[in-house]
């Protein structure tokens, strides 16, 4: 008679099954730039809140990305103040944006925080007139008193492999930023490789405007990847996994 030894054939399947999940996880790429773009052009010319598109988050590739924005000024009120998307304002149509997408590539907007949101008396939704005390623009900067934090989080843990940063007037940025409190320097818009080193196996990180030569920046684009579940936590359960039913082969027998 053939035996046949589940334990021995199943075992080894959970495992390669385990090193498979364990692989490093496919990037998602988030491009706020665009998306402030075509929503501006599908809303009458108008930018937008995070909140009223994204309030249950943002999801590509199977990333969810919340964002929010903060003052740190205290007597500014947190219901005033948000995440808030900036076009460029280059084009007047989708399909100018469309043709020429490369040709001016370098100026765009994104991702910003708003401090005075909700005025009726501003269409875009977030006061900009120079004159105001109130005012604040959608870039991340020193507004109302304080200065402006974009928290973006996730529902994973994510390591950041790429992003780009444009400035008040819509070009790459160059100047420095505060992430996590720690101070980086934008060269071209881009983040050096010091910065990459850091951002990693993070749930929530912050972008505040700040250091030494502080300039006013959108987030425009980034990258990320999920962190995958350590290989030795997989192999731990597909051994358990094989445990187990060989257990239940020998109370069978």
């Amino acid at each position: 008679m053939i035996t046949f030894n589940l334990g021995r054939v199943v075992a080894p399947a959970i495992t390669a099954v385990a090193i498979a999940v364990a692989a490093p996880a496919s990037a998602a790429v988030f491009d706020f730039a665009l998306i402030a773009d075509q929503e501006r052009f599908d809303n009458g010319g108008v930018e937008v809140n995070w909140d009223d598109l994204f309030e249950t988050g943002l999801t590509i590739d199977g990333i969810t990305v919340f964002a929010d924005g903060s003052n740190s000024n205290p007597d500014v009120p947190d219901d005033e103040v948000g995440a808030f998307l900036d076009s460029s304002g280059k084009f007047s149509s989708q399909e100018q944006r469309d043709s020429r997408v490369v040709k001016n590539a370098g100026y765009q907007a994104g991702l910003g925080v708003c401090s005075y949101i909700g005025s009726d008396q501003y269409s875009g939704g977030c006061s900009t007139g120079a004159s105001n005390a109130l005012t604040s623009d959608d870039n991340v900067s020193a507004s109302r008193g304080g200065v402006e934090t974009l928290t973006l989080s996730f529902l994973q843990a994510v390591n950041f492999v790429d992003m780009m940063f444009y400035d008040a007037g819509h070009e790459a940025a160059n100047g420095t930023l505060l992430i996590d409190s720690v101070s980086y320097t934008l060269t071209g818009g881009m983040l050096g490789a010091d910065a990459y080193a850091v951002l990693k196996n993070l749930t929530t990180v912050d972008f505040t405007y700040g250091g030494e030569n502080a300039t006013q920046f959108y987030v425009g684009q980034m990258e990320v990847a999920a962190v995958p579940l350590p290989a030795g936590l997989l192999l731990m359960g597909s051994a358990l996994g094989g445990l187990g039913l060989m257990r239940r082969r020998k109370r069978a027998a």
